[in-house]
C-alpha cells in the first residue's frame, strides 16, 4: 500500500500533477482501504521484512513479483530526492561540489517522535552525497549528535545548519520543521533557497514563495 502511494507520486511528478490531491480525491467516499500518502518507507521492520518474505517464499518454490517491485519503488525515493535537488541547484548556476547541504530528519520517521535511525532515508542520502558536496550537515530534534556524525553528517542545530546552506532536504515528518518560514530560509540560506520536502510539511508556507525553489515529493512542474 505504501509502494503504490509512492508510485502515484512518481507518476504525478512526471505528469505535472499533485499526488496529494489525486490520493485525497481517490479516498473520498469509497468503501475500501485508503491509498497511502507518499513518503519514505523506513525503519528496522519495513525495510527488512519484505526481503525475509521474498527469501522464504522463493525457497518454498514461488518467486514473488509484487513485494520486490514495491520495495524497489520505496527504496528509490532518497535517490530521486537527491537528483531533484541537485538538478535544481545546477539550474540555479551552482555546482554540487561547492554546495552546502542540510539534511533535516535523521531518524527514519518524525511521527511518533523517535531517535531510531535504522533503515532511515538519511543514511542513503549520506552515501549519495558524501564527497559530492562541499559540506553535508545533519539535523534532528532527538537523534544524538554522535549518532548523526557516525552516519556521515556534521551535526548542527537547525539555525546553524541553515546558515549559508544551498539545499535543505527534509526527510522526516517531525512537526518541529513546520516552524520554518519563507522569511527564515531567505534570510539564512543562499538564494534561491532550494528545499526538497519529502512530506509536504512546508507546502502552505513555501509554495509560490519568492527566492525559494520548493520541491515536494509527488508534485511535478
Amino acid at each position: 500500500i505504501y509502494g503504490f502511494g509512492n508510485e502515484v507520486a512518481y507518476m504525478a511528478e512526471a505528469l505535472g500533477l499533485d499526488a496529494g490531491e489525486l490520493i485525497a480525491g481517490a479516498n473520498i467516499r469509497y468503501p475500501r482501504p485508503d491509498l497511502s500518502r507518499p513518503g519514505y518507507v523506513g525503519g528496522s521492520c519495513l525495510t527488512k521484512d519484505p526481503h525475509l518474505l521474498i527469501h522464504a517464499s522463493t525457497e518454498a518454490g514461488y518467486a514473488p513479483r509484487l513485494v520486490p517491485a514495491a520495495r524497489r519503488v520505496n527504496e528509490h525515493l532518497p535517490e530521486r530526492a537527491v537528483r531533484r535537488a541537485l538538478r535544481a541547484l545546477e539550474a540555479s548556476g551552482r555546482a554540487a561540489s561547492t554546495a552546502n547541504v542540510l539534511v533535516g530528519g535523521i531518524a527514519y520517521k518524525g511521527r511518533p517522535v523517535t531517535d531510531d535511525v535504522r533503515g532511515a532515508a538519511s543514511g542513503v542520502v549520506a552515501n549519495l552525497l558524501r564527497g559530492r558536496v562541499a559540506a553535508l550537515r545533519g539535523h534532528d530534534f532527538v537523534v544524538p549528535a554522535g549518532r548523526i556524525e557516525a552516519m556521515g553528517f556534521v551535526p548542527v542545530d537547525l539555525e546553524r545548519g541553515l546558515e549559508e546552506a544551498d539545499v535543505l532536504l527534509l526527510l522526516s515528518d517531525h512537526p518541529g520543521y513546520r516552524q520554518l518560514t519563507a522569511a527564515t530560509l531567505r534570510e539564512r540560506m543562499r538564494r534561491p533557497a532550494i528545499v526538497f520536502d519529502g512530506w509536504g510539511l512546508l507546502e502552505a508556507e513555501l509554495a509560490g514563495a519568492g527566492n525559494v525553489e520548493y520541491l515536494r515529493l509527488g508534485v511535478g512542474r
